[in-house]
């Protein structure tokens, strides 16, 4: 059985992410516009450059591809359910 190394598991990642985040903009920027699809296409556009990011580790530098990566997956965790709050209606917590 042939392993499977870390790169391609994020090669394979950031594309599936690539796809969503194009599919999302393309909604975004549709006319018919849903609320809290904006704050979903930058949400997996940050996801798809942490992979990005991420998967360039060995290439750049490892602090900034660890800290870059991990920082722009959190930044992108945080806005996921905010769109969702948004596509609900529902009020915001604070």
């Amino acid at each position: 059985m042939i392993p499977l190394d870390l790169r391609t598991l994020v090669a394979a990642n950031a594309v599936v992410w690539v796809f969503s985040s194009l599919i999302l903009a393309v909604l975004w920027r549709s006319g018919r516009t849903y609320p809290g699809s904006g704050l979903w296409a930058i949400h997996a556009g940050l996801v798809t450059a942490g992979f990005a990011i991420f998967g360039a580790r060995g290439f750049a530098p490892e602090p900034l591809s660890t800290l870059g990566g991990n920082g722009l997956f959190g930044l992108g965790i945080l806005l996921a359910p905010a769109g969702l709050r948004r596509f609900l209606g529902a009020p915001a917590p604070w």
